[in-house]
């Protein structure tokens, strides 16, 4: 995966796009890469080959869409005389399989929370919601448990937030949030502004093992395909601001 970011250092939009008082971070994503959480489906429209056999998995819609794989078995199960040895490569096969649904999860003792008031005297109100979203998944369990689910964003989209401040801390902040999302990338472009040479923002990029590779802070030309997705976003920004839109309007007008 590789992600090309770009903060613009000047904005020439009038006030219309200052309005926000707010700077955008861009990301484009020109790989593929992991992540994200399923809804409403429908079936991939190309399949992937693998050394196992072929996968057609399914285009989940949210934005940006993303294809899912569900159920992708990495191991033979886990059953009989396998139960206590090492995971087994697992069967080839020739046919295209759907990856549409999850498969089980291995057997466990899920936490009782039936009792909502005496469930939060053991856990903090956000552990207890996620806990509850997470109870329908654990229902189905088996020994055969040994599959994976992979998330697929779109090649080529684009993925902006909007900053109070231009500091390392805050950019590192955003950053965790895109990785946790879409994975690290091998590869994080940028501009050479300070608060990607600040001494934190090194010490994160060590953390996560991506390269930096950065461009003129004030050339934003030698980063392209990040100026050109500025400038859609300047767009955005205006109709929001002048037309009074939705963004959510003037999003699909693009």
């Amino acid at each position: 995966m590789r992600v090309l970011e770009y903060l613009p250092g000047h904005l020439n939009t009038s006030a219309a796009f200052l309005c926000a008082m707010w700077v955008a971070v861009v990301v484009i994503l020109v790989d593929d890469c992991v992540g994200s959480v399923l809804s409403v489906h429908k079936y991939s429209t190309r399949v992937v080959r693998t050394k196992y056999g072929p996968l057609r998995g399914v285009m989940i819609h949210i934005h940006p869409p993303v294809e899912a794989f569900l159920g992708v078995p990495y191991a033979t199960p886990p059953i009989g005389s396998l139960r206590y040895m090492p995971p087994v490569t697992p069967s080839l096969w020739k046919n295209t399989r759907l990856a549409d649904r999850f498969s089980a999860v291995c057997p466990q003792r899920p936490p009782d929370i039936g009792n909502r008031t005496e469930a939060l005297l053991e856990f903090p109100r956000g552990r207890l919601l996620y806990l509850e979203k997470l109870l329908p998944l654990l229902a189905n369990q088996s020994e055969d448990c040994l599959y994976l689910n992979l998330y697929v964003p779109r090649t080529g989209f684009l993925d902006f937030k909007l900053l109070k401040t231009q500091s390392s801390k805050e950019v590192i902040e955003h950053l965790k949030n895109w990785f946790s999302v879409h994975g690290i990338p091998e590869v994080l472009e940028s501009d050479n502004g300070p608060q990607y040479s600040s001494k934190e923002f090194k010490e994160f990029k060590n953390i996560c093992g991506f390269n930096h590779e950065t461009s003129s802070p004030h050339h934003p030309q030698g980063n392209g395909l990040a100026e050109r997705n500025v400038q859609i976003i300047k767009k955005h920004l205006q109709k929001m601001c002048y037309r009074q839109f939705r963004h959510t309007t003037s999003l699909t007008q693009f």
